[in-house]
């Protein structure tokens, strides 16, 4: 009986230091969403490791967010659209190959009156 408990503890010690690691290498960007722009409107990451991605919605209207990469299915949506005075995170864990890409608003005729912007994914170092 007391071995099974050293070794739970021993178990659950290792995952929580795993854990701790993988957080360590997530990238953090928040996006404020107003009517028809994103601020900022450049984000930088680094290819292979996550990105986690706050949108703030400080506009009167619903927003979205899509990331157009280069990897299969090219679209990443955001899980949901944000409604005004909301915020939402979601963690893009495969950015792909290292490159320039674009994201905007999917929401009406946003993307087309400026909500765009450029993600650049660097190579890891």
């Amino acid at each position: 009986m007391t071995k099974t408990a050293v070794i739970a503890v021993v178990v659950a010690g290792c995952a929580a230091t795993a854990g701790f690691a993988s957080r360590a290498a997530l990238q953090k960007v928040t996006l404020t969403a107003t009517d028809n722009r994103f601020m900022p409107t450049t984000i930088h990451a680094v290819a292979g490791q996550s990105l986690e991605i706050t949108i703030v919605n400080h506009g009167t209207r619903t927003h979205g967010l899509r990331l157009v990469l280069s990897r299969v299915p090219g679209e990443v949506p955001f899980p949901e659209n944000v409604p005004p005075g909301r915020t939402m995170s979601r963690v893009f864990d495969n950015l792909g190959d290292p490159g320039t890409y674009r994201f905007y608003c999917p929401v009406d005729d946003d993307a087309r009156h400026g909500m765009e912007g450029t993600l650049i994914v660097s190579p890891p170092e």
